[in-house]
């Protein structure tokens, strides 16, 4: 089985800072703070933008291969 990488391994693969993930997915900075390091909980609709962003699926921050 594939390791699930976080939405930070994600961003860096992407060579992206998180204040670039947060303008693009046009999530607050303060927020896309929080989702990333797992504070708080984020909805479907942000996590979906973020995605988009990153190049990824949902499926991919919830599960593993």
């Amino acid at each position: 089985m594939a390791k699930v990488l976080s939405l930070r391994d994600h961003r860096k693969n992407k060579g992206l800072s998180r204040k670039r993930v947060a303008e693009l997915s046009r999530v607050p900075y303060t927020s896309y703070l929080r989702i990333e390091k797992n504070v708080s909980a984020a909805s479907i609709d942000r996590l979906q933008s973020i995605c988009v962003v990153l190049g990824i699926t949902l499926d991919e921050i919830f599960f593993e291969e």
